[in-house]
């Protein structure tokens, strides 16, 4: 835009010199603020914090052995650690790896046909493109993009694993694309995993589709004694990761969602020891990750973490963690799979400490001590409820005074007696809970007050309500009737 006047000319000298710093910062400023093209608007939102385990990893395969296209891992115990198996799925193929430790090294299983992994396909016959997997038991659980035809196929499959034969078989299936928008089929399930009934319960989890606490018996029919959860790759869903209670009438409810900062998913892992839902991502959000946990009845994912720096960033598609039980020198392995196989290795290795145990809910504890008389009993109810909206159960013990009384809470309730107290004045309360497998310990105190006792003392005098009725006598000798005001005192 042109003008006139003294400031429309050239800046020349030190003017120019300022003009250009002052470019130079907005410039700066502009480019800081823009978004990446590989970073998500939840990703900037959230604060990274660095990863909580060990910083190293190192590839645990042989090289060249498994090849590309692995896709979801699920660690199971054996009954020594030798003896655990790294599960995984080959996602193009409809295949099933296990894998076990030899020489240091996470191997195919030679034994029952498993040296070449082993394959299954959809009800109709169609193979899969597998992408989460989960194991229990005899069973593995796999949740798929698409068939060999190249159709979207939201679905999870029940594979049955007992059997020497190559082939796994027959397969159930539970489709979800009708709770889904349109997907690519390069952009279905990607990410599986299971929370037990017992673990949800405990920690009072919501069911969405009822808006009240979960109760498996709402749900008849349920298979698997918990609440499976998958999230789609497209970026349609924005990572967000939906849980499902299936039925044996091949039908599916929800019952969770959770949003994730993240804004991609490409694994999940539930890990029991800590309560904690692991939510990864690959080098779509380099190689970061989220965890989620019960909170008010509902799981919610808070911090994000970035991968260890020895992890190289490459298409993880899978993650899982060995339980508490495998800890070892303070620390206990976690695992990824490299779909790409790069550099001709499928799985890597980090750790975690073993302190990361469940975070306890703190429970609050309300103590209502009503005032009582000398010579009454008293008795003192606690009440113990938890933000995480689960029933707080265990044992209370309370102090008045010297006298201590323990009672067990039902419902989350407990009222103590304390029979009488004689003396008059003011009593500390203590309450002290004692925690339990999902609640912290807690303390808290109150008053009680005992009063003096009334003492009711017979009347010497009548007690009239007033004007009274009084008979006098008359010549007729019948008695005539008049009022008269009477004071009595």
């Amino acid at each position: 835009m042109g003008g006139s006047g003294r400031g429309s000319g050239m800046r020349t000298g030190a003017g120019m010199q300022r003009l250009v710093g002052v470019a130079v910062l907005v410039l700066a400023s502009l480019v800081a603020a823009s978004p990446s093209s590989s970073t998500s608007g939840a990703d900037r939102a959230a604060a990274i914090e660095p990863w909580p385990g060990g910083q190293a990893a190192r590839a645990v395969d042989v090289q060249e052995e498994l090849g590309t296209d692995v896709s979801g891992l699920s660690y199971r115990t054996g009954a020594t650690a030798a003896a655990d198996v790294l599960w995984g799925v080959g996602d193009r193929a409809g295949l099933i790896h296990r894998l076990v430790q030899r020489s240091g090294r996470w191997r195919p299983d030679t034994a029952d046909s498993w040296g070449e992994g082993k394959t299954f396909t959809f009800p109709d016959g169609r193979r899969p493109d597998a992408e989460g997997l989960v194991v229990q038991g005899s069973v593995a659980w796999v949740s798929t993009e698409r068939d060999d035809t190249g159709v979207s196929r939201l679905s999870i499959l029940r594979v049955p694993l007992s059997g020497t034969g190559a082939t796994l078989g027959p397969t159930r299936e539970w489709s979800l694309k009708d709770d889904f928008p349109p997907l690519g089929a390069n952009a279905g399930l990607e990410s599986l995993d299971f929370v037990p009934n017992s673990f949800l319960v405990a920690h009072g989890f919501v069911d969405e589709a009822r808006g009240a606490v979960y109760a498996p018996s709402a749900h008849p029919g349920q298979v698997g004694d918990g609440v499976f959860f998958v999230a789609a790759e497209s970026a349609v869903t924005k990572g967000e990761v939906r849980g499902y209670v299936l039925k044996d009438d091949g039908t599916a409810v929800r019952v969770a969602t959770i949003t994730n900062p993240l804004g991609h998913v490409r694994a999940l892992d539930f890990d029991a020891s800590t309560g904690r839902l692991w939510i990864v991502c690959d080098d779509d959000c380099d190689g970061r990750i989220t965890t989620a946990q019960i909170r008010g009845g509902r799981f919610v994912a808070s911090t994000v973490y970035a991968r260890p720096t020895a992890l190289p960033n490459r298409n993880n598609e899978g993650f899982t963690v060995a339980p508490a039980s495998r800890c070892a020198n303070g620390s206990r392995p976690v695992f990824w799979s490299n779909d790409s196989n790069n550099a001709g290795h499928a799985i890597w290795a980090g750790t975690l400490p073993c302190s990361s145990t469940e975070e306890k809910v703190v429970p609050t504890l309300a103590v209502k001590a009503p005032r009582v008389q000398a010579g009454r009993k008293a008795v003192v109810t606690v009440r113990a409820t938890a933000s995480s909206g689960g029933v707080v159960r265990g044992r209370v013990a309370v102090d008045v005074g010297r006298r201590s009384r323990t009672a067990q809470l039902s419902q989350g309730v407990a009222r103590v007696s304390f029979g009488t107290f004689r003396r008059p004045g003011l009593r500390k309360v203590k309450v002290s809970y004692a925690g339990s497998s999902v609640h912290a310990a807690k303390v808290t105190t109150s008053r009680l007050r005992v009063t003096r006792a009334r003492v009711t003392r017979a009347s010497t005098r009548p007690a009239l309500p007033g004007p009274a009725a009084v008979y006098r006598g008359s010549a007729t000798t019948t008695p005539a009737r008049s009022v008269v005001s009477v004071r009595v005192g």
